[in-house]
């Protein structure tokens, strides 16, 4: 039982968005600083500026929700200085669909699965991909995302496992379990593009 705090980023400005981004932070010695947080993932945008389309504007909302992992339940609200990603680069566009995928892992396991967590990254352009897919830069560029904030010792980065109600008449039933959080302890970048099916995510 923890809280932890969500850092939303919204991408508008091209077809298909918004697109919505959501990372969380857990306490450092029980203490979470919500502008630390956001000021984190804003650096964090900012080294992706380069590849992706001029005409993306990502906003990272300055409420911060401070939320209870077992239960997913809002605790609070805590409003910060928000901030603004601008990417910068003018190459052709690749479609909308396409996106890049941080992927980040931590040491928890629970249910016999490793705690995982993802990013995707819209408006990425053609400088990004060699042959189809993310070529050497981009893939590293995408692993510095969340390594970025991993360097950064004044926030905690963690994956939220959502809390899930039971439902009986699943097939097969579904059992209720909590939810939990993990702190993150490795970024990569995937060696192909990806799909977000889920505004969730």
């Amino acid at each position: 039982m923890a809280n932890i705090a969500r850092v939303r980023t919204v991408f508008t400005g091209v077809a298909g968005a918004p697109f919505y981004n959501n990372l969380y932070f857990g306490g450092i010695a029980d203490v979470i600083n919500p502008q630390d947080c956001v000021d984190a993932v804003d650096v964090a945008w900012t080294t992706l500026t380069t590849i992706m389309n001029i005409n993306l504007i990502g906003a990272i909302e300055a409420e911060v929700p401070i939320i209870e992992d077992t239960t997913g339940e809002i605790q609070s609200v805590v409003s910060t200085t928000g901030g603004v990603v601008d990417p910068t680069s003018a190459a052709e566009p690749l479609p909308t669909a396409t996106q890049g995928l941080v992927r980040l892992s931590t040491n928890t396991f629970v249910d016999g699965r490793r705690l995982r967590g993802r990013v995707f990254v819209p408006g990425l352009t053609e400088g990004s991909q060699d042959a189809g897919v993310p070529n050497a830069s981009t893939i590293a560029s995408l692993a510095n995302f969340g390594q970025t904030i991993l360097d950064d010792s004044s926030v905690n980065l963690v994956i939220f496992r959502r809390p899930r109600p039971a439902d009986p008449d699943a097939i097969p039933p579904v059992e209720a379990r909590d939810g939990t959080s993990a702190s993150v302890a490795s970024s990569t970048g995937w060696g192909q593009f990806a799909v977000l099916r889920s505004r969730r995510d």
